[in-house]
């Protein structure tokens, strides 16, 4: 697998075998400056100009964790399933909203129980590494 990003703030997914494209994935909001994978090639993380590193399964293309780097150091990654991590600076920056109350935000305090999961980036990389 091979893949590339630039500046149209997309990655492109290439199987090295076939010379097929499997995909593109999409979610970064400003060009993608670095990209990675993991010792498996089972991951694939990018990094962008929009500050944020994803992390994506490089068999299905799926998102699987985003993290964000905040003003002082401040860190938040955000799993799709809504779990969160982090440094308290990170959480602030980032309040919840819902679709259904788009203008209420909440602070991520009120969340912990259900979806605070310290550790977040080290266990999404572990349960999604071949083995």
């Amino acid at each position: 697998m091979l893949a590339s990003g630039g500046v149209d703030n997309t990655i492109q997914l290439w199987d090295i075998a076939t010379h097929a494209s499997p995909g593109t994935l999409v979610g970064h909001t400003s060009a993608v400056t670095a990209l990675g994978f993991g010792h498996r090639s089972d991951i694939l993380v990018s990094g962008s100009e929009d500050s944020t590193l994803r992390v994506w399964s490089a068999g299905s293309g799926e998102l699987l964790a985003a993290a964000y780097a905040v003003a002082n150091g401040d860190c938040l990654t955000i799993s799709p399933e809504c779990f969160f991590d982090g440094t308290r600076g990170g959480w602030n920056a980032a309040p919840f909203r819902f679709k259904s109350a788009p203008t209420t935000l909440y602070r991520p305090e009120q969340f912990f129980k259900q979806f605070y999961q310290p550790g977040l980036l080290a266990d999404v990389v572990a349960a999604n590494s071949l083995s």
